[in-house]
């Protein structure tokens, strides 16, 4: 991999902010947020399953978004995520035998992941001044954030999720810009962020992300869901 300079890592923090943040108001669980020190020409993630470089500079922790997460399948053919709909209806009835609003907590929830996953790309872009940002998969990779959301938007009814969530994320995220900047120059400053990392973060926008159908309006927070 390509040295760390201080310029890129500056980019790692923002972008490591950025999913931090959105996750936080969503309503995930936000545990820690990590960034490789400066001058590496590799890295390794502590905590993760067999160790060893990756190409990754940083990482954010956060709860998961589930068993529907399970539901893609990595389809070597095509190069693409594939929904396997049996584990995904399983999902949503183990949820719902579990007192959760189906199917709406449940799509929020996934729509909640999508943002979280848009937001870092959409950090960068952002702290580059870039008037308008809209985050596209990576062809033939897996592991990429923007190749997982788009993927996880095909378990959702609408048609037009993709657009719809990429344009609230990057609402939200000038909203809370703020959040970000101060997350970032923290991660800066050390490697590790994960005690008090709460005092950095937002609290969760009530029944945020919206669905498609919800009406617009100009401000994120002010979408209510349908």
């Amino acid at each position: 991999m390509p040295l760390l300079t201080r310029e890129k890592r500056r980019m790692v923090c923002l972008h490591e902010a950025g999913h931090a943040v959105v996750a936080a108001l969503g309503g995930a669980s936000v545990y820690s947020v990590e960034v490789a020190p400066e001058g590496r020409t590799n890295w390794v993630i502590p905590g993760r399953k067999r160790g060893g470089p990756t190409d990754l500079w940083g990482v954010c922790r956060t709860s998961e978004l589930g068993i529907a997460l399970i539901a893609l399948r990595w389809n070597h053919e095509s190069s693409d995520f594939q929904i396997d709909r049996e584990v995904l209806t399983a999902y949503m009835v183990a949820l719902k035998q579990a007192g959760s609003e189906v199917p709406s907590e449940a799509r929020r929830a996934i729509r909640a992941y999508v943002c979280q996953c848009l937001a870092g790309s959409m950090a960068e872009m952002i702290s580059e001044n870039e008037t308008h940002v809209t985050v596209e998969p990576r062809e033939h990779c897996p592991h990429d954030d923007a190749t997982i959301a788009r993927a996880c938007c095909r378990m959702l009814p609408s048609r037009n999720e993709w657009d719809h969530l990429n344009r609230i994320t990057e609402i939200v995220l000038r909203e809370h810009w703020g959040f970000v900047v101060k997350l970032a120059d923290a991660l800066q400053a050390t490697e590790l962020l994960k005690e008090g990392i709460g005092d950095y973060l937002p609290p969760p926008i009530k029944n945020w992300p919206p669905s498609p159908r919800s009406k617009r309006k100009d401000r994120a927070t002010d979408l209510q869901p349908s």
